[in-house]
């Protein structure tokens, strides 16, 4: 019988390709593209959930995920979700979010001496500060898919029903970002305690520091989720880099999506 941890992970790697990336012209910038509603939570799967949007979850079923959940729901893990930042006061995320504990809030203070001042739900490295809000909506789609909270009688239902999500502002309000800032992310989300990172965005070029970021993650054992995109002849990065789990996307009819990437590189897919 599987362990109950992987099936935790596995759960959780179903969420994390929803959206798909590409890179932008300028070869230092990472970009989101697609579309992902602010409040993707207000996006609808039968009642095996009571969430009100549960039946028209359809991936769920197409992976048996509420199969799964006959055996956990999920657990506490704490995912760091470096992205355009989350709705913090979501309803989805009550009682979900990661607390800087060691951190007094809007008293324009490093009060735990990490470098970060007033860091009490993340940081903001795109623009160097403590709001973690979301003002483009991708990150918040992205949490509420992994995590939303689910039999509250709202929104959608979350795959892993326990999940802490750790906000890390690591691309700005239009869905862009710079290689440092993602780098940084990076740094800080494994520094802080998370035990998975979800990136769901990429790019076309290399970059060393990335690169050495990823695998001081991998190397305290923090798990690396990336997304693939259609990038012409090659996966786009970070996902490309053989120590991070790759994620590829199919369509309802478990046919490639338009804008996925597949092939060598690529270590699994998921439905959307």
């Amino acid at each position: 019988m599987r362990s109950i941890s992987k099936l935790i992970l596995a759960l959780y790697l179903v969420t994390t390709s929803i959206g798909h990336v590409q890179a932008s012209s300028n070869p230092s910038d990472f970009s989101v593209a697609g579309t992902i509603s602010r409040t993707q939570s207000d996006f609808q799967v039968t009642q095996i959930a009571s969430d009100p949007y549960f039946h028209q979850q359809w991936y769920l079923n197409t992976m048996q995920i509420p199969q799964a959940w006959d055996y956990t729901t999920g657990s506490n893990i704490i995912v760091a979700v470096i992205d355009t930042g989350i709705e913090l006061t979501h309803p989805e995320f009550a009682g979900r979010i990661w607390t800087n504990n060691n951190e007094i809030p809007n008293n324009n203070k490093d009060d735990d001496g990490n470098g970060y001042i007033d860091d009490y739900h993340g940081y903001n490295f795109a623009e160097k500060n403590s709001d973690v809000k979301d003002y483009h909506g991708h990150g918040t789609g992205i949490a509420s898919l992994i995590a939303a909270n689910s039999n509250n009688g709202q929104g959608i239902a979350g795959v892993n029903q326990q999940a802490i999500i750790m906000p890390v502002k690591g691309l700005n309000n239009a869905g862009g970002g710079e290689y440092g800032d993602v780098v940084k992310s990076i740094y800080y989300a494994v520094d802080n305690g998370a035990r998975i990172i979800n990136m769901s965005f990429g790019a076309a070029y290399p970059d060393a520091n990335l690169k050495v970021a990823i695998n001081y993650a991998i190397n305290n054992n923090v798990a690396v989720i990336c997304t693939q995109q259609e990038m012409l002849v090659q996966i786009g990065l970070p996902a490309a880099y053989s120590s991070v789990i790759s994620v590829g996307s199919l369509s309802q009819t478990l046919k490639k999506s338009y804008f996925t990437n597949y092939g060598v590189g690529l270590d699994l897919t998921r439905t959307w």
